[in-house]
């Protein structure tokens, strides 16, 4: 109730309780109980809707019922006051009893409002106790939530300064601004491990680049110690000197600049293989002519310890697609491996044959073997495998690798089956789709 509503009641309830009453206070009393009707209208219709389930609630039933009360004895003042035709005194005689019915109500009213007013103050005191409540118990959750949050992210960044670059860093998945810093402290992480990465592959390539120096030294500086050692001894020597040592002299020189081109032959082209600068020159060729060819041309090499040669063909005549010069020298490297680790008096066996369209070839040796764990290494360049091969017999360490990388050219494959002690297998396979059938043996195949 308003303070207007309040000086509207409290006159009116005075004008009704006047002894007189004129033509003036009755168009003033009209007026005022009309005011009167409206706040009470007002009030019952806000009680009845659902906003004002509050009042309703926190109220005494006294309220809604003098509100309800106060628009039906306004009605009775307006009735009376309507009748134009009333002598003064016959209504002046009925205000009084209305009056006395008034003044009750608005006193039920007024203390149905002091009552909803000690209610809302203990209502409102109470919220301000539950909101302080969960004020502080979300205040506590956030701050649980921040710290458990802050702990994890702290435990992640821990262990990437240990030096864990695989720590795992929660929170990636989130949305808010945990996440973004998870993701920032990932991406820390993932730089970290890149440059971790490629510190290790700089000191790899630095203990390659020192190992290829050691091992070049070595492999350059013999075979040209005997060219120039035995040079000097064929220059010097007297006439007395048997033609037969001049040769052999000159027969170890052979030897040397033969080794010495071959190595550098076979570090060119795995430089070339490596820079993507290698250039095939391919074409159809058969098989079994080149590998002819190429035992004949190790055979004196092989009679020198007393080492047979065969050929064994399980395929009927065909072309293959590849490189003349680069299948050569394959098969060359293998069967060097081949004569230079097999004992004397043994059989070395090359084998071709078809196995589900692809062309394998197979080198066979009865020689020391390679230790399972090393099938693989002796494909690296420059390596030499000491503890496990005579290392009088080993060679530069480029064969094997410029052998896998010219397959590789071929799209085909390269490995070894050994059993230290019992020889070695050396295994060829190029694709099906350079095996050509006799409508291609002249065309590329598509």
């Amino acid at each position: 109730m308003s303070y207007q509503h309040l000086r509207d009641v409290t006159k009116l309830t005075a004008m009704l309780s006047a002894a007189e009453t004129n033509q003036n206070a009755r168009v003033e009393m009209e007026h005022l109980a009309h005011a009167v009707k409206k706040w009470g209208e007002d009030c019952t219709f806000i009680m009845d809707r659902p906003v004002g389930a509050p009042l309703r609630l926190l109220a005494a039933p006294a309220l809604r019922e003098g509100c309800a009360q106060t628009v039906h004895t306004a009605d009775k003042i307006l009735a009376a006051l309507g009748d134009k035709l009333a002598p003064f005194a016959k209504l002046s005689s009925q205000l009084p009893e209305i009056e006395e019915e008034f003044a009750e109500e608005i006193h039920n009213i007024d203390t149905s409002v002091n009552s909803l007013n000690s209610r809302l103050v203990i209502a409102l005191t109470s919220l301000l106790w539950v909101s302080g409540l969960i004020t502080a118990l979300y205040s506590a959750g956030a701050a649980l939530f921040v710290a458990r949050h802050l702990g994890r992210l702290h435990n992640g960044v821990g262990r990437l300064a240990g030096g864990d670059l695989n720590a795992h860093i929660s929170g990636l998945h989130r949305k808010d601004e945990f996440g973004d810093l998870a993701r920032t402290l990932d991406q820390f992480r993932k730089s970290a491990q890149e440059l971790k990465e490629a510190r290790e592959e700089a000191e790899s390539a630095s203990r390659s680049k020192s190992q290829f120096l050691a091992v070049m030294s070595h492999e350059l500086r013999t075979p040209l110690n005997a060219i120039i050692g035995f040079s000097e001894l064929i220059k010097t020597a007297k006439e007395s000197v048997p033609h037969a040592t001049l040769r052999t002299y000159a027969g170890y020189v052979l030897d040397s600049g033969k080794s010495l081109l071959e190595l550098i032959g076979n570090l060119l082209d795995i430089s070339k293989i490596e820079a993507g600068r290698y250039e095939m020159r391919e074409a159809a060729l058969d098989p079994h002519e080149l590998a002819l060819e190429t035992l004949k041309a190790q055979s004196e090499k092989a009679e020198q310890k007393n080492l047979s040669l065969a050929l064994n063909i399980e395929h009927e005549p065909l072309r293959l697609w590849a490189e003349r010069r680069a299948l050569r020298i394959i098969l060359i490297n293998l069967l060097d491996n081949a004569i230079k680790f097999s004992p004397e008096d043994t059989v070395i066996t090359l084998r071709a044959r078809l196995k589900d369209g692809h062309y394998h070839m197979e080198l066979t040796d009865h020689g020391i073997g390679i230790p399972k764990n090393a099938q693989d290494l002796v494909f690296e360049p420059f390596l030499q495998i000491e503890k496990d091969l005579d290392r009088s017999a080993a060679g530069t360490g480029t064969g094997l690798p410029l052998v896998r990388r010219l397959m590789a050219l071929h799209g085909g494959k390269a490995w070894l089956h050994s059993v230290p002690g019992k020889g070695t297998t050396a295994c060829l396979c190029f694709p099906q789709d350079r095996v050509l059938c006799e409508a291609e043996k002249l065309a590329q195949p598509a």
